[in-house]
């Protein structure tokens, strides 16, 4: 019988490899722990990811459904990425359109996410 190879598990900290502008484990309510994977705060926009491997249990997907509420109600835009669409792509593509929500909201006047990129590049270097 051949064995099959563990999978490695995608975590926070990959997010912020492929996404080096937001922060991880961002706390977002100031009574409830609840944190976010990854999140860009100032435009109150977040990434989850989530997988079988986060929920399992019918009580802990019940509660991250109150706790994606609860930041919907403070007017946080919160999206969802498998591990699968980190390994595949398709999370930075999302993240493409992510980065230009981010850019319209804070700056409206501004084309193509450019001062993203900017922004990204101090934050980098001032590190």
């Amino acid at each position: 019988m051949v064995e099959k190879k563990k999978k490695q598990q995608i975590t926070s900290e990959d997010l912020l490899r492929l996404w080096p502008i937001g922060e991880i484990e961002v706390q977002f309510h100031s009574v409830r722990r609840w944190r976010f994977d990854w999140a860009f705060a100032r435009a109150k926009v977040a990434v989850e990811l989530d997988g079988y491997q986060y929920h399992t249990s019918r009580a802990g997907w019940l509660k991250d459904m109150e706790k994606f509420n609860e930041a919907a109600l403070m007017g946080w835009l919160v999206f969802h990425v498998t591990p699968k669409d980190v390994e595949n792509g398709k999370a930075s593509e999302l993240m493409s359109r992510i980065l230009k929500i981010i850019n319209t909201s804070i700056f409206p006047d501004a084309t193509d996410g450019e001062w993203i990129i900017k922004s990204a590049d101090k934050e980098l270097s001032s590190s």
